[in-house]
């Protein structure tokens, strides 16, 4: 297990640092100056090192303090903006079969043009209940039940290729029905 450095000696000792002050990082962490000599104190005996050099009047980052900060500060600096990234989240709910043959293999490239998006698939059958609040759901429906209304828009039409145990011929067909599309015994889809 990890051996970290107590969270609140990192925050005094990176705002000390960055002020060179005790007085105007107590300030900023809304501490006493006592308290922040403390906390700054405390981190340097977990480390083993000094930090500061206490001149009069003064302070001076040591090397092992130099080295720190800018690594430290960028470390809280990722760490803030974690909560401020507003990432948007997207659910989309589709049958199992086309989450698990279409969708899923298509989401990195879909993903990586929209990095702030999360996306959460929610496989339902036909026979389920939609779960709330999704924003999206991508059904399979037979040909001609499929015109726009203001509700749901095609998305697009595809033709499946059925194949069969050898004895079986091969055949194309358009997906007319939904019949014409359900697999026989031995059949797989491409």
């Amino acid at each position: 297990m990890r051996r970290l450095p107590p969270f609140p000696e990192l925050m005094a000792f990176e705002a000390v640092a960055r002020h060179l002050s005790f007085t105007q990082a107590a300030a900023e962490l809304h501490l006493t100056q006592s308290a922040v000599s403390h906390r700054v104190r405390k981190l340097e005996q977990h480390l083993g090192v000094r930090l500061f050099q206490r001149l009069n009047p003064g302070l001076a980052l040591t090397d092992r303090g130099r080295d720190l900060l800018p690594e430290l500060t960028e470390c809280l600096d990722r760490l803030a903006r974690l909560g401020s990234k507003k990432s948007r989240r997207l659910r989309v709910a589709a049958g199992e079969a086309l989450c698990s043959w279409w969708l899923v293999g298509r989401l990195p490239a879909f993903m990586a043009l929209r990095p702030d998006l999360s996306i959460e698939l929610l496989p339902v059958n036909a026979d389920s209940a939609l779960p709330r609040d999704i924003d999206v759901r991508i059904l399979w429906v037979e040909s001609g039940a499929d015109q726009a209304n203001p509700k749901q828009t095609p998305v697009l039409r595809k033709n499946c290729v059925r194949l069969g145990r050898p004895a079986c011929r091969l055949r194309t067909e358009s997906c007319g029905t939904m019949n014409a599309c359900l697999p026989s015994p031995g059949s797989h889809f491409v």
